[in-house]
């Protein structure tokens, strides 16, 4: 028996907290060979791009990762595990960063790119919007397109992103006009 209060709250405390159910996986759905070949990036890798204006820029691969992320539980219940695949790119001039995330198709999440603050959503399974596209005097094949559908703001936004998964985005078109081309 404690003959000091402290030590038996102490006590108490640790069997108390330790005796918590914190919830146990009960599945883990893992990426497929499709999954990770949506994009082509590796890890360092720079694709250079062209502003409509003229300047030439890259966008670097500064982060292309797999983590494992569970779902969520209101009582901090069983979860299941499900892989996610990130892809970062980034320029210092201009100042952009691109993220992708894609998710396994069990998840049913959408995946989503982001330019800056801006996010796209796309899902899964959705077929390419192009058989075949020209751009910058290359033709593309198996092209998607992702569209922003909220063009209420007065700020320059990116309202299209093309891409394929031989060759990553194509192109980024602005709102006010402004194009940029991946350069063959």
């Amino acid at each position: 028996m404690c003959k000091s209060s402290a030590p038996c709250i102490i006590f108490l405390l640790i069997v108390l907290l330790s005796s918590c159910s914190k919830g146990k996986e009960i599945s883990r759905i893992v990426l497929t060979a499709h999954d990770k070949s949506l994009l082509p990036y590796t890890l360092g890798d720079s694709v250079i791009f062209q502003h409509s204006g003229g300047f030439v820029f890259p966008l670097t691969v500064t982060r292309k990762d797999i983590s494992l992320e569970k779902t969520e539980s209101d009582d901090g219940g069983d979860y299941t595990s499900f892989e996610v695949l990130t892809f970062l790119l980034q320029s210092p001039t201009p100042d952009f960063s691109l993220r992708f995330r894609i998710h396994p198709l069990e998840m049913n999440y959408l995946n989503s790119f982001s330019l800056n603050r801006q996010d796209f959503y796309f899902p899964y399974a959705f077929s390419p919007y192009w058989d075949t596209l020209p751009i910058n005097g290359q033709i593309y094949h198996d092209v998607y397109l992702l569209t922003n559908d909220d063009m209420s703001s007065q700020e320059v936004l990116a309202d299209s992103i093309f891409f394929n998964s031989s060759h990553g985005i194509l192109q980024i078109s602005m709102n006010n006009d402004e194009t940029y081309r991946l350069l063959p």
